[in-house]
């Protein structure tokens, strides 16, 4: 087979995507926030995002935000979850449209206050719950006798690449929590066993080809490594996406910032005090590569709220 090949055809590709654009056929996604979205760039169909932060970050509150913005704006979304059921995620989508940390607790006052809110959010809350997957992770069985089924990660990529021939925008949240170490199962339904390192460089490199060539957008949330530093597990997952982005949480700190506008490329210099901080280390169609924004979650309710681009340490001679 040859390696290296060239095409007269791509000419004539670029300028059927242009139209597809122009026509609406072909869609992009923005960021809801305006530094993610100077930063960031277009959230482009036929590519993949990582998602990686510590726990309690609020990386899930990033992606349900987006999610959320995706809906307003009348695309296709679909939301996977691999922890919980679909009834904890709708809870905590409500309480981003709503902004109501309350919702979230068990309280009969806040529980009014809840239902109050699916009564104004009705049309809302309804589509959004048709968008939530069931969780693959459920237990199954009878009471006392319940289990967590096995999702070999061939299935999974199987199903990733079925969602992705409608959805416009596909969400799995956490990726970890596939079996990586098992392909699937053979004709006497013996589980088949191989390394969790090359499960996840195969199932990698098995989404990125099913997606490449869909309008789909696929975004994997994942953990970091201990220390905070690094997505957990193969380094095939920031290989192969083409957007790689991290949330960290941690002690309040003061930071120097620029400001951007909404109107124009105007940028003022400011300080903020914030406890978490979004680490943009690879997007590939935008100009923010290595570049990180200082961000907090609302006091009033679990919304994301930018308050700008940190500025980068001057090096000393």
């Amino acid at each position: 087979m040859a390696m290296m090949r060239s095409t007269g055809a791509a000419g004539q590709e670029l300028l059927q995507e242009l139209e597809d654009e122009i026509t609406g056929k072909r869609k992009g996604v923005e960021w809801p926030w305006l530094h993610m979205r100077n930063m960031f760039g277009t959230i482009r169909p036929g590519e993949f995002t990582v998602v990686s932060g510590t726990e309690g970050s609020g990386k899930s509150y990033l992606i349900l935000s987006l999610l959320i913005h995706c809906q307003n704006l009348g695309l296709n979304w679909y939301y996977l979850p691999m922890e919980e059921s679909p009834k904890y995620w709708l809870r905590r989508f409500l309480a981003i449209i709503d902004n109501d940390w309350g919702i979230l607790d068990i309280d009969p006052i806040k529980a009014n206050r809840a239902v109050s809110a699916i009564s104004r959010h009705s049309d809302t809350i309804d589509d959004i719950k048709g968008r939530i997957f069931e969780n693959p992770r459920s237990p199954i069985g009878e009471c006392g006798n319940e289990y967590m089924p096995d999702i070999p990660w061939r299935e999974m990529a199987a199903e990733i690449g079925e969602a992705a021939r409608f959805a416009d925008l596909l969400v799995i949240d956490p990726v970890t929590m596939i079996d990586f170490d098992l392909d699937g199962y053979d004709d006497d339904d013996r589980q088949i066993i191989q390394n969790t390192y090359q499960g996840q460089s195969q199932f990698v490199k098995n989404i990125v080809a099913r997606i490449a060539n869909s309008k789909c957008h696929l975004m994997a949330v994942t953990h970091t490594t201990k220390d905070g530093e690094s997505i957990q597990g193969h380094a095939d997952w920031g290989r192969f996406s083409q957007n790689s982005i991290k949330m960290v949480c941690h002690e309040e700190v003061e930071s120097d910032i620029i400001k951007m506008s909404d109107i124009c490329e105007d940028i003022d210099d400011d300080v903020a005090t914030h406890s978490r901080t979004i680490h943009l280390h690879k997007v590939r169609n935008g100009r923010g590569s290595r570049r990180s924004i200082a961000c907090d979650l609302d006091k009033t309710g679990p919304r994301i709220v930018e308050h700008g681009i940190i500025l980068k340490a001057k090096k000393r001679r």
